[in-house]
């Protein structure tokens, strides 16, 4: 369970780029009802639902592996990081609105209004509280017990009532509304979130100091057991199960949480929400990890874990890291990155000013000028091969020692205090 909400994980850049994709799902006409993924061989167009399409929209953002069917709300709303019921309302909205272009136009509206970082989970009590208001008795009711639980709700009515299929010809009118609703909540969110800019969405630990004891132990019992390996996000052996840093890190977490145990762990995101740290720092974690050998292999993710101050904003970790590596090996830094490097590394907040450059094709090592790498990284920090190709060229190019940089990331992590 997540004890924090930033939705799209703190970062504009990736909703910026997750819409796009979306909205490229739209104008292919890509987006339609009634079916969670269709077509007959890859050569074909891809069509699905809205939860379908956001999800094929974010494997591609993310260079996952296409899968041919997308139908786990669950699994959008993890990735997103927003409470699940606005993405079981926004389904039952787009299922519902009669007219086809509005209906078709709704996932764009819904997702542009998602508030970067915020925290939504008191939007769906307070959309529910208006429901009667707004729709007849008997499907508010029903509504609000689909959001809250649809399988217990599905069971318990035989499947007599669908759930993306309002009762009575209700259909238009109550979707209408209760979409227009849900936009005009997310609104009022966004516009408190502004009026509250300065609070700090990325706290280490969650401020949760037994947290921090309780992964720590865990951490150790995973090399103790010589579970943790490179180059692999989970596999099974006969001597028990292995897997990378993030891996033996999630673990960990659902050991601690007690949820049901996977073979694989590989979503950076649900790391950084739950640690509650810059995405960043994740895959920076892991890019260390594939690099060291031994005894330091199987102690870094336990010195990670253990540098981190619970109550910590350690949004200046990367920028800090970035201006000593690149005045390290001798790279000369141009006046206008020094400045977004040096602001980043003072505030701990992005420097808006300063936009990326439309990225370049997928490549492990980036023909961009390696001062503009590391900025980039705070800004497609969802894009790991990026920051794992930078800690490469520190080390392959540059000579610098991989030990050398993981104590000098120790370090910095360490002096960062709440």
């Amino acid at each position: 369970m997540y004890r924090a909400y930033p939705a799209y994980k703190g970062d504009r850049h990736y909703k910026k780029a997750f819409l796009g994709l979306l909205k490229e799902h739209y104008r292919w006409n890509q987006l339609i009802r009634g079916s969670y993924g269709t077509y007959l061989n890859p050569e074909e167009m891809f069509q699905g639902t809205d939860i379908s399409c956001a999800l094929r929209g974010l494997d591609l953002l993310e260079y996952l592996e296409l899968r041919p069917i997308y139908n786990s709300e669950d699994e959008l709303a993890r990735r997103l990081q927003i409470p699940v019921e606005i993405v079981r309302l926004g389904h039952w909205v787009f299922e519902n609105i009669i007219n086809e272009r509005l209906a078709l136009r709704f996932p764009l509206r819904l997702y542009e209004a998602l508030p970067v970082g915020a925290d939504l989970r008191y939007v769906w009590p307070r959309l529910a509280e208006q429901l009667p208001s707004m729709v007849p008795e008997p499907l508010a009711q029903l509504l609000a017990e689909y959001v809250m639980d649809p399988v217990t709700f599905l069971r318990s009515r035989d499947n007599e009532w669908s759930p993306y299929r309002a009762p009575d010809g209700l259909g238009m009118p109550a979707a209408v509304a209760i979409g227009e609703a849900l936009l005009e909540l997310l609104g009022q969110v966004q516009k408190e979130q502004a009026r509250l800019s300065n609070v700090d969405v990325l706290v280490a630990y969650h401020s949760d100091p037994d947290l921090k004891k309780r992964f720590v132990k865990m951490l150790r019992r995973h090399r103790d057991a010589d579970a943790l390996m490179r180059g692999s996000y989970g596999a099974v052996f006969d001597d028990g199960w292995r897997g990378c840093a993030v891996a033996c890190s999630l673990r960990s977490l659902a050991e601690i949480d007690g949820s049901e145990l996977r073979i694989e762990y590989s979503s950076h995101g649900d790391l950084a929400a739950r640690m509650g740290i810059p995405l960043a720092l994740t895959w920076l974690e892991e890019a260390i990890f594939e690099s060291l050998h031994g005894k330091l292999l199987h102690d870094w993710p336990i010195s990670f874990a253990e540098a981190i101050q619970p109550g910590a904003d350690l949004s200046s970790v990367w920028p800090k890291f970035s201006l000593w590596a690149l005045e390290t090996i001798g790279q000369p830094i141009s006046q206008d990155i020094r400045a977004v490097l040096v602001y980043e590394a003072e505030s701990g907040r992005e420097h808006e000013d300063w936009e990326p450059p439309p990225p370049a094709p997928v490549s492990f090592h980036s023909a961009a000028p390696i001062e503009e790498q590391f900025v980039m990284i705070t800004r497609r920090s969802w894009e790991g091969y990026r920051l794992a190709s930078i800690i490469t060229q520190l080390i392959h190019r540059y000579g610098l020692k991989v030990e050398r940089i993981a104590n000098k990331i120790l370090e910095i992590i360490e002096e960062t205090r709440p």
